[in-house]
C-alpha cells in the first residue's frame, strides 16, 4: 500500500474510533465519519468495503500488538514458568491498558446488530491467534509438560478459555472503577495453569 493511501486510512481508523467512542458505533454513519475527514464517501469505499471492515480493523490493528508479543514471548529463550507469565501478563496488560476500546466492544456487542457480529467474528479469531501462540510455547518445551504432545491443542484452548474469563472479570472492575491488582491476577492465573499442566 503507498505511504498516501496508509495516511488515508490510518486517518479513516483514527477518526471512525473517535467517533464510535463518542457516539457509539451504531449511530455513526460512513457519511459522518468522511465529513468529520473533509474528504468523500467514495475516498472511504475504496479503502474499506463497509463500515463492518472498518470497525474490523480498527480493533485487529490492536490486537495484532498483544499476537505479535505471544509469538515473541513463545519463540524466546526464557525457561517454560516464565514465558507463561510473561504471556499472561501481556494479555492482562492488554486489557487494562486499552479499557476504552474494551468497554467499546462490549457496547457493540450489546446493541446486536451487523457490528456485534463483526467484534464476535474478531473474538474468535483472536482466541485462536492466542491459541496457536501457546502451542507454539507449548512445542518448544514439550520435554517440560507432563501430557502427551497430541493434548496440546487442546490444552492451549482451555487455558485460553480460562484467560478470557479473567479478562472479563477484569474489565468489569474497570467499568465499576475498582482496584485490579495485576501481579495478584498474573499468579492466580499462572498457578490454576501449571497445575493444569501439571509443572
Amino acid at each position: 500500500m503507498r505511504k498516501k493511501t496508509e495516511h488515508k486510512r490510518n486517518q479513516f481508523l483514527e477518526i471512525g474510533k473517535e467517533l464510535f467512542f463518542e457516539k457509539g458505533y451504531i449511530n455513526v454513519s460512513v457519511k459522518e465519519i468522511c465529513d468529520k475527514l473533509g474528504t468523500t464517501t467514495g475516498s472511504f469505499y475504496f479503502l474499506f468495503p463497509s463500515k463492518e471492515k472498518l470497525l474490523e480493523e480498527l480493533f485487529i490493528e490492536s490486537l495484532k500488538k498483544v499476537w505479535d508479543k505471544g509469538e515473541k514471548i513463545a519463540e524466546s529463550k526464557k525457561d517454560l514458568k516464565s514465558k507463561i507469565t510473561s504471556f499472561l501478563s501481556e494479555s492482562l496488560d492488554y486489557v487494562m491498558q486499552e479499557r476504552e476500546l474494551i468497554q467499546f466492544y462490549k457496547s457493540v456487542l450489546e446493541e446486536n446488530g451487523v457490528g456485534a457480529k463483526t467484534v464476535a467474528d474478531i473474538r474468535k479469531i483472536h482466541s485462536q491467534k492466542q491459541e496457536e501462540n501457546l502451542y507454539k510455547l507449548f512445542e518448544i518445551h514439550e520435554e517440560d509438560i507432563n501430557h502427551s504432545p497430541n493434548r496440546f491443542y487442546d490444552l492451549a484452548k482451555y487455558i485460553i478459555l480460562i484467560l478470557e474469563y479473567k479478562q472479563s472479570e477484569i474489565v468489569n472492575k474497570i467499568i465499576s472503577e475498582e482496584k485490579i491488582n495485576k501481579a495478584k491476577e498474573v499468579n492466580f492465573l499462572r498457578e490454576t495453569i501449571e497445575g493444569m499442566m501439571k509443572l
